[in-house]
């Protein structure tokens, strides 16, 4: 798929993180309140250790601070970027946050490994 017609999505589902990274940020961008871009861009940049991780997380956990998905792509960016301690805290969080939304919600149980995952780190 050429990079002008693929989606941020169908970046990061095909395994493209840096392009995926780029066009999610756009996305970001151009729409702040678009919850799964940002979760897509985190995710992105942590897999491709990128030094925008900090500032993307920064920004995602003040505008979706309290979001288990949103905590948890930002631990795992912080994480690939060795801010270990903002990693940890924000993984944290995540699991606070989980446990006041309940473990029935959908893709708790994975999100709550993710967390685990970076407090293990």
């Amino acid at each position: 798929t050429p990079v002008a017609s693929a989606s941020g999505t169908e970046l990061f589902e095909a395994g493209r993180y840096a392009e995926a990274a780029d066009a999610l940020l756009v996305t970001v961008e151009d729409n702040p309140r678009d919850l799964e871009a940002w979760d897509l861009a985190l995710r992105s940049l942590a897999e491709t250790a990128d030094p925008r991780a900090a500032q993307v997380a920064d920004d995602a956990l003040l505008l979706f601070g309290s979001v288990p998905s949103i905590l948890a792509s930002a631990a795992e960016a912080y994480a690939s970027i060795g801010r270990s301690d903002d990693a940890r805290s924000a993984a944290q969080r995540g699991l606070d946050a989980l446990d006041l939304i309940g473990d029935d919600a959908v893709g708790a149980g994975a999100l709550r490994q993710r967390l685990e995952a970076v407090l293990q780190t």
